[in-house]
């Protein structure tokens, strides 16, 4: 890890592909391939005003189990009296068949720019963020995402700890999800998802700050109405 001033510049990793919350992972370590993650982020200033734009790009050498549409040909048989055969037909029923896929990859840039700052401390401020990644079509279940915020510290001179912010994103399936789920009698019908975010944190005091949040959800199974998600915060610095 490379920083600049305290933040992170550069940075590479190699991790294992096995999920180890709840043993040491040297058992397993590397008989799947591995993670690979590259980070580079370049900091600059707009009129005075601090920006970076982070781009990380990411690898595996593992395998993936992935699931592939197929056709099983099921025959039944019509039999007569006596058990004497009549007639065998041939019935097509869609279904999955199980697969593994080799490298995976997925493409991030993150722009993050201060827009508006009351002094030269930068204290309270006005921040943009935009982003978007792009992933294969498989074994990824999401081909590309955009997510956008704006966050406003201070942005009242007799409130300058006060936070508001709006974020939102949108995930685009891959059309191998998608027909996959269209075509299988065993998923739900999948698609696209997206989501939005709105809070305004007021600062009771400079330790005590009391969060009001509205979350907008909607799920990636078509059939599942939009979910609206109030909620309440309060929170303690020590």
């Amino acid at each position: 890890i490379v920083l600049h001033k305290m933040q992170i510049k550069a940075a590479f990793a190699v991790l294992d592909t096995h999920n180890s919350s709840n043993n040491t992972g040297f058992p397993k370590l590397g008989d799947n391939g591995l993670s690979i993650i590259g980070v580079y982020r370049f900091f600059f200033d707009v009129n005075d005003m601090p920006g970076s734009l982070l781009l990380l790009g990411s690898t595996s050498t593992g395998e993936y189990e992935t699931f592939e549409e197929t056709v099983y040909h099921v025959p039944v048989t019509k039999t007569g009296p006596f058990g004497r055969r009549q007639k065998t037909f041939i019935f097509d029923v869609p279904g999955l068949k199980e697969e593994s896929r080799r490298n995976p990859w997925t493409a991030i840039a993150v722009y993050d720019q201060v827009v508006w700052q009351a002094d030269a401390s930068g204290d309270r401020n006005v921040r943009i963020l935009a982003g978007g990644s792009l992933a294969d079509r498989n074994p990824s279940f999401a081909k590309w995402q955009y997510t956008g915020s704006v966050v406003a510290t201070g942005l009242f001179d007799s409130r300058p700890r006060d936070k508001f912010g709006i974020g939102g994103y949108y995930i685009g399936a891959t059309s191998h999800v998608k027909d996959t789920s269209r075509d299988s009698l065993l998923l739900p019908l999948l698609g696209d998802y997206s989501g939005l975010e709105i809070f305004y944190s007021a600062a009771l005091t400079p330790a005590i700050h009391l969060t009001g949040d509205l979350q907008i959800t909607d799920s990636m199974e078509v059939d599942i109405d939009t979910a609206i998600i109030p909620g309440v915060r309060l929170s303690m610095e020590f």
